[in-house]
């Protein structure tokens, strides 16, 4: 029945119900929390200049860390951002302890 008919023919109209996906509800059931934690977080307004690390280029927010890659042909940010998987941590190294204090000699 097209919606021509329907507006001609008020009584005939589809009287099945249309059930409810879960996932609909869901989603709007957070757009609410997704709407304010966008407000507080972060905007990835200061991005770091272009690097190329095994082949792949990317930019990094230097506020929270998050890369997004980047083409260089284009020389323009693409895709989503994404956190690096292949992050290890640094090496401990043994480390002295530096003085607070120091005072200074006049070599004369």
């Amino acid at each position: 029945m097209s919606a021509y008919e329907q507006l001609l023919h008020p009584a005939v109209q589809n009287t099945a119900r249309q059930r409810t996906n879960p996932w609909q509800v869901i989603f709007w059931l957070l757009g609410p929390f997704r709407v304010v934690s966008k407000i507080w977080s972060c905007w990835h307004r200061h991005m770091s200049r272009p690097f190329t690390r095994d082949g792949e280029t990317y930019r990094v927010c230097l506020r929270c860390g998050v890369q997004r890659r980047f083409d260089l042909e284009a020389w323009k940010t693409k895709g989503a951002y994404y956190r690096d998987k292949k992050v290890t941590p640094a090496e401990i190294t043994e480390t002295k302890a530096v003085p607070t204090r120091v005072k200074l000699r006049l070599i004369a």
